[in-house]
């Protein structure tokens, strides 16, 4: 009989322990976050002179989000650990073509959780004026000097790639009030773009960008000319006349002119000359897919 009760007991001891080790009673196994990258959407396209803005979601069911870290090319670029979670990657920063960004989220038991997408900058933006300068030997020697009367003045280019007009330049050595600028067709000698600078301040130069970019056509020809009554004239030390066509990084520049206006009358520059150039007036171009 005792016997009988042991075994009793024993079972009923057994059935106890299994009871107390049930899956019930062990430790919920970690969920992962989440994280999604809200804006921009995948493929948009940027400028250099753009700052890109990124906004992350990132969110831990059973815990707390520590840290939302950024990668731009599997490169580390910026860390937050307070929502919200949004980054900016300033102007300049990237090179020209596509970039992969990648945010990962991280809880506070380590699991990560990422999301990637792609991007596009611009090519880079070009202004040929330092070139073009360069190769002529004309920043060797320079004059500066105030007119009475108005002349029209700038040079022919033509674009060896397809592309866009962003911004004009202008520095001359003398304050004034509304510089016009304006971007001609070659060919027809007709007004595609006219650009007003409110101010220039003397010697110093102002880069005026465009509401709207000026598209231009890949080996088509176009002129670029400001009205003023102050420029620098340059020319080599050695004298002698550069041989034209001056490549100037993606820009062929045809040659310079000048028309006396004697007024603000927008007319097209008839007069060439080979030996000086008469400025400084510019564009800052970049090359478009």
């Amino acid at each position: 009989m005792k016997k009988f009760i042991y075994a009793g007991f024993i079972a009923c001891t057994i059935g106890s322990l299994f009871i107390g080790c049930s899956k019930d009673d062990e430790p919920a196994a970690n969920k992962p976050p989440t994280c999604v990258i809200t804006s921009p959407a995948d493929g948009a396209a940027f400028t250099l002179a753009d700052d890109i803005n990124i906004s992350v979601t990132a969110d831990d069911t059973d815990g707390n989000i520590t840290e939302v870290r950024l990668y731009v090319d599997d490169e580390g670029y910026y860390s937050a650990t307070t929502f919200p979670y949004k980054f900016t990657i300033p102007k300049g920063t990237l090179s020209g073509g596509t970039h992969t960004i990648k945010a990962v989220a991280k809880d506070d038991k380590n699991a990560t959780a990422e999301s990637s997408i792609s991007i596009i900058t611009a090519y880079p933006e070009e202004n040929p004026l330092a070139a073009y300068l360069a190769a002529t030997g004309f920043d060797e020697y320079v004059e500066s000097n105030t007119y009475a009367s108005y002349y029209e003045e700038g040079f022919g280019f033509i674009p060896k790639v397809t592309g866009q007009i962003n911004a004009v330049t202008v520095k001359i050595p003398a304050n004034a009030t509304n510089i016009r600028v304006t971007i001609w067709e070659t060919a027809t000698k007709s007004v595609l773009k006219t650009i007003t600078i409110p101010s220039v301040t003397k010697d110093v130069e102002v880069k005026q960008y465009l509401d709207n970019p000026l598209a231009l056509t890949k080996d088509k020809g176009y002129t670029i000319t400001f009205n003023t009554k102050s420029d620098y004239t340059r020319s080599r030390t050695g004298g002698g006349v550069p041989v034209y066509p001056i490549i100037a990084g993606n820009i062929s520049i045809e040659g310079f002119g000048y028309y006396f206006a004697g007024g603000t009358a927008q007319t097209y520059p008839d007069h060439q000359v080979d030996d000086e150039y008469y400025g400084d007036c510019s564009f800052v171009f970049q090359q478009m897919p």
